[in-house]
């Protein structure tokens, strides 16, 4: 639920609730601010005050599980050609594994069920990995795509913050971070990278400025 918006380096940035049982347990509301170079910092910045606090929202009763052949399609859909943006399937890989590592950040729930290896280049989404590999190291053409999931504003929400803020890196930009990484620093080529455990790495890139007191 957005319930207001903030800026930052001449950016407009919204600022939605989350439910009282996310995360810390107590409600707070969460500014989304692309500043960091290397990650998403999202940072709370004011108080809500009310004395009764209701609950604004339910995340736990909307959010649900796709399929990640689905959300590739739709990052793929959203890759700007007209601007010089393209994609790979190396490219790709990666932006699954962020929008997966923030998803189930904030939502303790996996965007999509299909699991994350460790490979030579990165986590890869293998079942995804496979479907694009007749491109090669190729840009795939967003055109010969449609994307026809529709995510709820809170995943959007998310989804498009990631998106902006680490689509502007290149294959190999994204690959050198994720090698930076806990998820895939911590694991033998072809392990697999559990959701706990990127979830309590992504937990780690989201700063928390003040809690909201009830």
């Amino acid at each position: 639920m957005v319930i207001g918006y903030n800026q930052y380096d001449n950016r407009r940035f919204p600022v939605w609730l989350l439910s009282e049982s996310d995360m810390t347990g107590t409600p707070f509301a969460y500014n989304f601010c692309a500043s960091h170079v290397k990650k998403l910092r999202f940072s709370l910045f004011y108080e809500i005050k009310t004395v009764n606090l209701q609950r604004n929202i339910d995340i736990n009763n909307k959010i649900m599980t796709y399929n990640a052949i689905d959300i590739a399609k739709k990052i793929i859909v959203r890759t700007d050609t007209e601007h010089g943006d393209s994609i790979s399937n190396l490219k790709l890989q990666k932006l699954l594994y962020y929008m997966q590592g923030f998803h189930l950040a904030f939502f303790n729930e996996p965007l999509f069920n299909e699991e994350i290896q460790a490979w030579a280049y990165g986590p890869v989404v293998p079942a995804v990995y496979n479907e694009f590999k007749k491109f090669k190291s190729l840009s795939i053409n967003p055109e010969k795509f449609t994307d026809t999931l529709e995510l709820t504003p809170e995943e959007a929400t998310v989804f498009e913050n990631v998106y902006s803020e680490y689509s502007q890196y290149s294959a190999v930009g994204l690959m050198n971070l994720t090698h930076e990484e806990g998820p895939w620093k911590d694991h033998e080529l072809g392990e697999v990278i559990t959701n706990e455990e990127m979830r309590a790495f992504f937990l780690t890139q989201i700063e928390h400025d003040a809690q909201a007191q009830a």
